[in-house]
């Protein structure tokens, strides 16, 4: 069976790629911290939970029983900005979602170009 820490882990995998100073950031937590949230037999509280969930706009019960599925029936990224002690932390779920596609596009397009060179390159060659 699941324990809440692989499900902490599957939420900063899909959210973050998971990059956890990027998850902390976006908790408002210290890096060390949430990595022992993943750790396995490390206790989760309530409240930790809670906060996991409103930031990443997942199901709070999947997240402490693993029943349901991860995310809301919205199923979107909360945009937070602070709330009590993630005070003047943004938190841009969304707009780091298509940042990350934006960078894969870019990517694609510059192999695109890599090939088209590598091809003028070859034909000099010859």
């Amino acid at each position: 069976m699941e324990t809440i820490n692989e499900r902490i882990k599957q939420v900063r995998f899909y959210y973050c790629e998971g990059n956890n100073v990027a998850f902390a950031q976006m908790l408002g937590k210290n890096p060390n911290q949430t990595s022992n949230w993943v750790r396995e037999g490390y206790s989760v509280g309530r409240g930790i939970a809670a906060e996991i969930a409103e930031t990443f706009g997942v199901d709070k019960k999947w997240l402490l029983t693993g029943e349901g599925s991860m995310s809301t029936q919205d199923g979107g990224v909360i945009q937070s900005i602070g709330n009590g002690s993630n005070n003047n932390t943004q938190v841009y779920g969304e707009s780091l979602k298509k940042e990350n596609e934006m960078l894969k596009e870019q990517v694609k397009e510059l192999k695109e170009e890599r090939d088209r060179l590598l091809s003028i390159i070859e034909k000099l060659t010859k």
